[in-house]
């Protein structure tokens, strides 16, 4: 991956000081009345939008966001300089193009902004400089920031929550139906193969794996047809919010995903604050779809259809990867986690045939700035390493045991590493 936000350097100086002021900004806001946060009505932009640019990229993030059908009662205010037209909209180059043509859209002049911040159920300011001044200190429990270089995940976790809270409930949820149907096929299962992204998940394309297994591949795997057809993958696990947004990263992502879903009627589980947005954008595909809900826990969660929950971590692996596994086979095998090694500048490496182009990554890291440059790498990757020692430690304790097929950097793996010869699969 080229240079881009993403492999820059890390300031950590200024990561803090965005980080305590975020956290300063929730202090505040906890001074103000608590207020009931189940559905929103009308929704105020703000401030004033002053350029084509960013009233095209403010436009285009809502298109996405509030789908249509999924859209019906909610009203969005939007305040113009007065020299700027709608029609001036300017789109980002780094997203797909959504229309906003089903939303109900007020446009406004700035001078009727203070008035609206009383009025509306939801206040979003697209520049966090602006987030306490004098129009919303008022109204700063109503206050919420979707500025994409303000600081970490607020931004591209700020957006769902909303949606969320604007979309029209889905009729039917077929979440514990489907994890049910993957119980089932785990009865007649001799084990569970779990697929991560780095490179050596290549060897895999060498394996020939059982046909009474159980197969989980996480985010973009599904670009890889070659590997896809030799795995026969039966749940795709996805969970950064970045996947949920509207870049063209995250638009490919989704049509592989949706060519995969059709291709090996298999499952796709992803957290429950996305259910909503989903199944609204791709109502044809609803009956493939899990929900998990994260929860804080000192011990591992493994998910069963009576209770769809698993322990709030970080990464893929640890979230829903092995979590599922555990929950559906006592015999787990592990293949394409590397791990990172210590001049890495980036998460860690990864499979080149799992992983999208420069120019799309880029579009990511564009659209979600903040995500990428507020991260600590290091720090990341050592809590990951710890969550996942923990965790198969515990998977152990409970007669669950773990294999690792191919090379990793992470100790707890490479001290379970196996060959492929002693696990059957060549």
């Amino acid at each position: 991956m080229k240079n881009t936000i993403a492999t820059a350097s890390v300031d950590l100086f200024q990561i803090k000081r965005r980080e305590y002021s975020h956290r300063a900004f929730h202090i505040a806001q906890r001074l103000y009345p608590w207020r009931s946060s189940e559905s929103i009505e009308s929704i105020l932009i703000y401030p004033s939008v002053q350029s084509p640019s960013t009233l095209g990229d403010l436009c285009n993030r809502m298109g996405w966001y509030l789908p249509e059908h999924g859209i019906t009662d909610c009203t969005v205010h939007l305040p113009l300089l007065s020299d700027l037209e709608i029609d001036d909209r300017e789109p980002p180059e780094t997203a797909a193009e959504f229309s906003t043509n089903h939303i109900q859209i007020s446009i406004h002049e700035s001078s009727e902004t203070f008035q609206l911040a009383g009025q509306v159920d939801q206040i979003l300011v697209w520049d966090s400089t602006r987030r306490i001044d004098l129009t919303t200190v008022k109204n700063l429990e109503k206050v919420d920031i979707i500025d994409p270089a303000y600081y970490s995940t607020v931004e591209c976790t700020t957006w769902p929550r909303v949606s969320n809270q604007a979309l029209s409930p889905i009729e039917s949820n077929h979440s514990t139906r489907n994890f049910n149907e993957l119980k089932m096929k785990a009865k007649d299962a001799d084990a569970a193969y779990v697929f991560a992204t780095g490179p050596s998940l290549d060897e895999a394309l060498d394996f020939d794996f059982p046909e009474n297994s159980i197969k989980i591949v996480c985010n973009s795997i599904v670009k890889n047809e070659e590997l896809l057809e030799q795995i026969d993958p039966d749940i795709i696990v996805f969970a950064d919010p970045v996947h949920f947004g509207p870049s063209r990263y995250a638009e490919e992502f989704r049509k592989d995903l949706s060519t995969t879903l059709h291709n090996y009627d298999c499952m796709a589980a992803f957290p429950n604050q996305y259910y909503k947005l989903l199944s609204h954008h791709y109502p044809e595909l609803c009956n493939q779809f899990i929900q998990l809900e994260s929860k804080s826990s000192d011990e591992p969660i493994f998910p069963t259809a009576e209770k769809l929950q698993v322990m709030g971590t970080s990464n893929i692996m640890t979230l829903f990867m092995l979590p599922i596994a555990m929950s559906l086979s006592d015999e787990l095998y592990i293949i394409g986690a590397d791990g990172r090694e210590d001049n890495e500048s980036y998460f860690w490496k990864h499979s080149d045939t799992a992983q999208y182009n420069d120019e799309l990554m880029r579009s990511v890291a564009e659209t979600h700035p903040s995500f990428f440059r507020d991260r600590v790498y290091e720090d990341y990757y050592d809590q990951h390493v710890q969550t996942l020692t923990e965790m198969i430690e515990y998977g152990e304790a409970n007669g669950i045991e773990s294999y690792n097929l191919t090379h990793s950097y992470i100790p707890c793996l490479r001290e379970r590493s196996i060959t492929p010869e002693e696990a059957e699969v060549i």
